[in-house]
C-alpha cells in the first residue's frame, strides 16, 4: 500500500478541522478492528405462511368469479336508439308570427334576413 499523498492546507479554518477530524477518524481504524467479508447471501423475507397466502388467493378468486357472472346475468338496459336527424325548414307562411316589415324598417334598425324559402 503506498502512502496517500499529502493534502494541501485548507485556506478556512472550518475546512481544517474538519480535515482534522476526518484523519483523526481514520487513525483510529486498524486491521484488528476489521473483520473479514462475509459473501453476500440471499436476504430472508417475511413470508406469509402457505396455508393463509392460499386461503386468501381462492377467496380472491371466488369474488372474481362472482362478479363476473353478476356483470354477465344483471339485466342491462339495452342502448338507446339513434337520434332523429333534425326537422327540415318548412317554407308554410303564417301570418301571425310574421314580423312587419314596415315598422322594422322604419325603426331604422338591420334590414331582416332573406326567407329561406324559395318564393
Amino acid at each position: 500500500m503506498t502512502a496517500p499523498e499529502p493534502t494541501p492546507e485548507p485556506v478556512e479554518p472550518i475546512e481544517r478541522l474538519l480535515a482534522e477530524a476526518l484523519r483523526a477518524g481514520a487513525d483510529a481504524v486498524t486491521a484488528a478492528d476489521l473483520r473479514p467479508a462475509r459473501p453476500p447471501s440471499l436476504a430472508r423475507r417475511h413470508r406469509v405462511p402457505f396455508p393463509v397466502r392460499r386461503t386468501a388467493v381462492a377467496l380472491f378468486a371466488l369474488a372474481a368469479a362472482v362478479a363476473a357472472v353478476l356483470f354477465l346475468l344483471v339485466d342491462q338496459d339495452p342502448p338507446a336508439p339513434p337520434a332523429d336527424p333534425p326537422n327540415p325548414v318548412t317554407c308554410e307562411p303564417t301570418d301571425d308570427l310574421a314580423p312587419d316589415v314596415t315598422s322594422a324598417q322604419t325603426a331604422g334598425s338591420q334590414p331582416l334576413p332573406e326567407n329561406p324559402c324559395p318564393p
